[in-house]
């Protein structure tokens, strides 16, 4: 309730009590006196010059907690209110939590002086006005607050090491590759082969420091995609000859089911490689030797339907939506590593191009898909030709 509903209630409680206060003889005066008060949410009472309750309504019984009191002194009650309720006049409030058995809540007492300007009786009236909600909701806004402060702190640094670190794994990445190049002479095979697994190291490294930067970008609305007019054929066929050396060291098997024509789309043909690659690393991490992963592409009216199908380990249901989220704690073989960062930016990537992803599997160890949807744009007949 705001201050102004709350003085104007007053004001109607006042002129209420002043006029019944005059008539008290008067039945019906009362009864319309008691059913103003008593419709009223906050706790009213009204207390003579001497300190004594002359009236109250339901809501300030329940606060007060003591039945039949209605001509005693609220001090003698509740003693530790004193100070509250002894002025005539105290408008700037002030907050009192109340504890009634195991509950506990929070009231706003302000008194105003009741006066009657023939009489000089001196009365006064207490509102108390219930602020446990008020106070609970801004206590969570406040801990959302800091979270989101907090939130915002983790983002900046994770951003900032990122970067900081992206630097200089290029450049190492640059040299390794350039002295494998052997452009400056032949490499003894003992030290090539240990040259080889630190630069695969520094390819992993970097890989996740894009990945990093990647999700940033994303979840900041700050990922600036190269749209242009494409054909999604040449990106699967490109991705399904990338990825066959990777699964043939696995002897796996990659099958490609794909419309023979044109899939003409709006999109950033870089990031849906990501995107489709992401999706077969994974289904090849995930499925063992001698395993298969079929690459599906099917033509909707409105979208192009891509399943990335696998015969490895499956997911469990309750972890059909986790695989999605980075650094998921999902259950899974000790021997796999990865941090899921992959899928977590392929969603990103699919959906800032409108479309839809998701997993499907019917448990573990049979199996899994991934889905993922990409608007489909027609192309106008002058562009055909």
């Amino acid at each position: 309730m705001t201050d102004t509903i709350v003085l104007i209630i007053v004001g109607f409680v006042l002129s209420v009590a002043g006029f019944s206060i005059a008539l008290r003889g008067a039945r019906t005066k009362s009864a319309l006196y008691k059913a103003a008060i008593n419709v009223v949410r906050d706790g009213v009472v009204i207390i003579n010059r001497n300190g004594r309750i002359v009236d109250l309504n339901y809501s300030a019984q329940r606060v007060i907690g003591h039945p039949d009191i209605v001509g005693k002194s609220l001090e003698a009650i509740r003693p530790e209110w004193s100070d509250l309720v002894s002025q005539e006049q105290r408008e700037a409030g002030e907050e009192v939590v109340v504890e009634n058995g195991n509950k506990k809540r929070t009231y706003n007492f302000n008194t105003y002086s009741l006066e009657d300007t023939r009489t000089h009786d001196g009365n006064r009236i207490v509102i108390m006005s219930d602020l446990t909600d008020k106070r609970q909701i801004e206590n969570e806004l406040k801990k959302a607050r800091d979270a989101c402060r907090l939130m915002e702190i983790k983002d900046r640094f994770i951003s900032s090491v990122t970067h900081e670190l992206r630097t200089p794994l290029v450049s190492v990445k640059g040299y390794l590759d350039y002295i494998m190049s052997e452009d400056f002479g032949p490499i003894p095979a003992k030290i090539k082969s240990n040259l080889m697994v630190v630069r695969r190291n520094a390819d992993q490294l970097l890989n996740l420091t894009n990945d990093l930067l990647d999700i940033r970008r994303i979840e900041a609305g700050k990922l600036q995609l190269a749209l242009k007019i494409m054909n999604f054929s040449d990106v699967v066929r490109s991705c399904f000859v990338e990825i066959r050396p990777f699964v043939g060291n696995r002897n796996q098997t990659v099958y490609l089911d794909i419309p023979e024509e044109g899939l003409p789309i709006i999109g950033d043909a870089i990031r849906l490689n990501q995107v489709l690659m992401n999706l077969l690393i994974n289904a090849s991490k995930f499925t063992g030797e001698k395993g298969q992963i079929t690459i599906g592409v099917t033509e909707g009216i409105d979208v192009i339907e891509v399943r990335v199908i696998d015969t490895g380990i499956g997911i469990r249901e309750e972890d059909l939506e986790r695989v999605f989220e980075p650094f998921a704690t999902i259950q899974k073989p000790t021997y796999i590593k990865g941090t899921g960062l992959g899928l977590s930016v392929s969603r990103g990537l699919v959906e800032t191009h409108g479309g839809r992803i998701w997993a499907e599997s019917p448990g573990e160890g049979k199996g899994s898909t991934f889905v993922f949807t990409l608007p489909k744009r027609r192309p106008v007949p002058w562009e055909v030709a």
